[in-house]
């Protein structure tokens, strides 16, 4: 995180010993930031490890505006699937979008797809 002058406040490293994207970030009205990409094996955003159920799967991390973990979830099936973007609505719920192929299950059941196909899902503060 930098300041509004572009000074350091602070950063993180997060990652296992396979290759991980952070691919969209977002941050909150109370400086919250939440990131969503794609993480494969396992990998530890500070809550504990999180580990793929195949491939690739979806991860959503949300940190203080310290950088202090706040929670941290995976969400995937056994091909690779990815999150893309994420916004974050007045609430402070967290909006994911990406892709998935096979099935996927975001806590209230699986999802079936096809091929690749493309998801949205919103996750509580």
């Amino acid at each position: 995180k930098l300041s509004g002058d572009g000074e350091h406040l602070w950063s993180q490293r997060f990652g296992g010993s396979s290759d991980d994207y952070g691919n969209a970030v977002a941050v909150d009205s109370d400086g919250n930031v939440v990131v969503t990409g794609i993480f494969y094996g396992t990998v530890d955003f500070g809550g504990g490890p999180l580990t793929s159920a195949g491939s690739g799967d979806v991860f959503a991390v949300k940190l203080s505006g310290a950088g202090e973990h706040l929670w941290s979830e995976r969400f995937g099936g056994s091909s690779d699937d990815s999150g893309f973007g994420v916004a974050v609505d007045s609430d402070g719920s967290a909006l994911l979008s990406g892709r998935f192929h096979g099935t996927v299950n975001f806590g209230t059941g699986p999802l079936q797809g096809s091929s690749n196909d493309t998801f949205v899902v919103k996750l509580t503060p």
